[in-house]
């Protein structure tokens, strides 16, 4: 509801979310396969303890924010490269 009235009454740009919309296998399977195990393996060279710790339900959000915002721009990256993959 927050993301209509963003986009249709105050004309917020977008690009990236509409990007993702067209090319949501990617998008649904970017986090879990993608951005996880890539956070993982930066996990293991630099220890980041905020990262899978347990830290309180404010660095989770924090932590659901940033693979979420990860996820976008690797969509987008694919849809602007007219990369899709779809069923």
């Amino acid at each position: 509801m927050i993301a209509t009235v963003l986009l249709d009454y105050v004309r917020v740009p977008a690009g990236l979310l509409v990007r993702c919309g067209q090319n949501p296998m990617i998008a649904y399977t970017a986090a879990g396969y993608v951005i996880t195990p890539l956070l993982t393996f930066v996990d293991c060279a630099v220890p980041l303890p905020w990262l899978w710790g347990n830290c309180g339900c404010a660095m989770a959000v924090g932590r659901s924010v940033i693979v979420t915002l990860m996820m976008i721009f690797f969509t987008a990256a694919f849809s602007r490269h007219k990369l899709f993959w779809r069923i």
